[in-house]
């Protein structure tokens, strides 16, 4: 009986039950959908701002696989200017020639990056003034190039040798599959 008059005289408490936890509903300010979504399209504007990291000539690595209206000028910026322009045959594709290398491109989307380096330099070097992760698990040493197959979403990375016995590389090239491939697979 003692039990039961505790338990009553407990829940007739007016003090707080539990500590911590405030008046005030949490949830008081619900916001519209709207407005979440202008918040999110405001913060994506502002990470969308690209920027060279340092000691990458060409970012190969960022700009292949984007749009071209979207990196026009940061290939004129990297590549050099602009010299000429070819239809790729059999595709909606165009190749752009530029004063420093070149790009392939299909329904405006960029596949393939090429471009001459400012100096001879080893493989790793080579990643890296292209904007790729220096070191690589395995290189395939062919007699004019050293090739790097499917590493970071990239069909092929190839990196033209000084001379046939020589381990410096002069050229990069770097293409993603392209986008039809993509759909295939």
């Amino acid at each position: 009986m003692y039990w039961f008059l505790f338990q009553l005289w407990s829940c007739d408490q007016e003090s707080e039950v539990m500590t911590g936890v405030p008046q005030e509903p949490l949830l008081a300010e619900k916001r519209s959908a709207e407005e979440i979504r202008d918040d999110n399209s405001q913060g994506e504007q502002q990470t969308a701002i690209y920027s060279k990291p340092e000691g990458v000539d060409v970012d190969v690595f960022q700009l292949t696989g984007k749009m071209f209206q979207e990196v026009q000028g940061d290939l004129a910026d990297q590549m050099g200017d602009f010299i000429s322009r070819h239809q790729i045959q059999q595709k909606n594709g165009e190749r752009r020639i530029y004063q420093r290398g070149e790009i392939k491109m299909e329904n405006g989307q960029i596949y393939m990056m090429k471009f001459k380096l400012q100096n001879p330099m080893r493989r790793a070097e080579a990643l890296k003034a292209a904007g790729f992760p220096k070191f690589v698990d395995k290189y395939i040493n062919l007699r004019h190039s050293y090739r790097v197959d499917n590493e970071w979403d990239f069909k092929i990375i190839r990196m033209k040798k000084e001379s046939p016995d020589s381990e410096m590389v002069t050229h990069f090239e770097a293409s993603k599959p392209e986008p039809k491939e993509r759909v295939r697979r």
